[in-house]
């Protein structure tokens, strides 16, 4: 990203072995996938006034109509050529993203999900060429799923939130801010698992 770079003194979490990304890995995963994920627009809200313009940054727009695209693209290109299929647990806008980027790709991706996930988002998956399971009634249970094939080494695993490089993934939305609007001085961000709120930390 022209004229946006973090600094040089923070360390790759795969080169310095840790299990937790730094701010350098954001700029790593944004050199990733820039050229896959849409630039999503920064527009001013209606709810702005005089003394305070409020932005929002619409992450709706992208492929999968989310921000989660963002986080499962950054994790599945880090991935070695011979990971062919990924699997994760979700309740839907993971499950979409994991397998549009597993498709992008060219990899395989089984999506595991609860029975309480509307049939809606379970066709969304399957549209983009997912495999579905519907395992148990909790994100809990459907989470064994994906553990059992990990173990048993059918698929690598993506996970929604807690993973450094869908961590940096998320950040990314971040940087594209901070280089339309340098002066950003507050950014409001939901949360649910942490991985957004986290990588925009960073």
């Amino acid at each position: 990203m022209a004229g946006m770079r973090l600094p040089d003194t923070a360390l790759s979490s795969t080169r310095a072995g840790q299990t937790v990304p730094v701010a350098a890995d954001v700029d790593s995963a944004y050199e990733r996938i820039r050229q896959t994920v849409i630039h999503t627009p920064l527009v001013a809200s209606a709810l702005s006034t005089a003394e305070r313009e409020i932005l929002l940054k619409l992450e709706c727009v992208q492929e999968t109509g989310a921000f989660k695209l963002r986080g499962a693209l950054a994790k599945i290109t880090t991935l070695p050529a011979d990971a062919r299929h990924v699997v994760c647990a979700s309740t839907g806008n993971h499950g979409r993203a994991v397998a549009w980027a597993a498709r992008h790709t060219g990899r395989q991706a089984t999506v595991c999900l609860s029975s309480l996930v509307p049939p809606v988002k379970v066709s969304a998956v399957q549209a983009l060429g997912a495999s579905v399971r519907r395992i148990g009634r909790s994100q809990d249970e459907a989470q064994e799923e994906v553990d059992r094939m990990v173990a048993q080494g059918e698929a690598v695993e993506v996970p929604p939130f807690d993973d450094p490089s869908v961590i940096a993934g998320q950040g990314t939305i971040a940087l594209e801010i901070l280089r339309v609007r340098p002066d950003v001085k507050t950014l409001l961000v939901p949360l649910s698992g942490g991985g957004l709120i986290a990588g925009i930390a960073l």
